[in-house]
């Protein structure tokens, strides 16, 4: 569980909240109903997610972790390859 201590703000780079923007002016954010259990309580509530499946549903830990995975092994080869020039 959470507690206030746990929490801290995090710099963020201009580009990055300036893509962040872009994005979310392209592609508004859908308020879902979500269950939450990071209190150790299941509740349910709103929420207005930034990042959404091609379907609009949340992303799963399971297939992002496979495009995560795929993205990592390219990237990788890319690196591998130009190492060999």
């Amino acid at each position: 569980m959470k507690s206030s201590s746990s929490r801290r703000g995090v710099p963020v780079p201009t580009a990055v909240t300036d893509a962040l923007n872009a994005h979310v002016q392209a592609f508004p954010a859908t308020p879902q109903t979500m269950a939450d259990t990071t209190d150790g309580n299941r509740r349910e509530r709103k929420v207005r997610l930034v990042f959404t499946t091609a379907a609009g549903e949340p992303l799963q830990r399971s297939p992002w972790a496979r495009t995560w995975r795929k993205m990592v092994t390219g990237a990788n080869k890319i690196l591998a390859d130009r190492g060999k020039e």
